[in-house]
């Protein structure tokens, strides 16, 4: 199915220096890490607004910081909703209560896969059309993606997760079916979180052919140190 039936939410946080990608340092400075994720945030929405879904929704941290997201995402038709405070599945449920107002589906995704195939990203709106809950794994544990239906308690779905655990995706699998609401799962991707990940990162980008993977790889040598790309 089309993106455009679906409402595709991106959580991300404010490319401030010690406060994203903290697992990139020391290999990484601050500084450097923080550029790595404002790379991956621009990329993201941009390949995100050009499959047109019904609304591209930026759920962003700290709250104090919309100006700054505004700036960073200058030119991206999209809306912006501040994240609550809680862990991640309360700023999840939060974000999702407010958004299934509007829409019977959700796509939530993060930034840390920016590589994630456009057919990945088109399964992923496909399987909210199957099933009330829908995630698509990441090699670690976890999961690049969740769909969500109104009418999940998204709440509860959530509320006792292990995040950062590498059990994320069975765990919402099992809430889902502890609730009584049919899931499905769909294609895994690699997301990055460490030094080795950022590394296959760059040598997926540097053998691909896809044009936005290419044009990825031309921003992260604008901030990588160029040992990560000769050395």
């Amino acid at each position: 199915m089309a993106l455009s039936r679906v409402a595709v939410v991106v959580m991300a946080k404010y490319p401030t220096p010690g406060r994203v990608k903290t697992r990139l340092t020391p290999e990484l400075s601050n500084e450097e890490a923080a550029a790595v994720h404002a790379c991956f945030l621009k990329h993201v929405v941009e390949r995100l607004a050009r499959l047109n879904p019904a609304e591209l929704v930026v759920c962003f941290d700290p709250p104090e910081q919309l100006q700054g997201m505004r700036q960073l995402l200058d030119g991206q038709t999209v809306s912006f909703l501040p994240q609550c405070p809680g862990d991640l599945g309360a700023r999840l449920a939060n974000a999702a209560g407010r958004l299934l107002d509007r829409w019977e589906r959700l796509v939530f995704v993060g930034v840390d896969s920016p590589d994630v195939p456009v057919g990945y990203l088109f399964k992923a709106a496909e399987l909210t059309e199957q099933a009330a809950v829908s995630l698509s794994p990441t090699t670690d544990g976890g999961y690049w993606s969740l769909g969500l239906c109104r009418g999940v308690n998204v709440g509860e779905l959530l509320r006792e997760i292990p995040w950062s655990s590498g059990q994320e995706a069975t765990a919402t699998l099992r809430s889902a079916e502890a609730l009584g609401q049919p899931s499905v799962t769909g294609l895994a991707w690699e997301d990055v979180d460490h030094p080795a990940d950022l590394r296959r990162l760059l040598t997926r980008l540097s053998r691909s052919e896809v044009a936005a993977d290419a044009h990825l790889l031309s921003k992260l040598r604008d901030v990588l140190p160029a040992q990560w790309f000769f050395g």
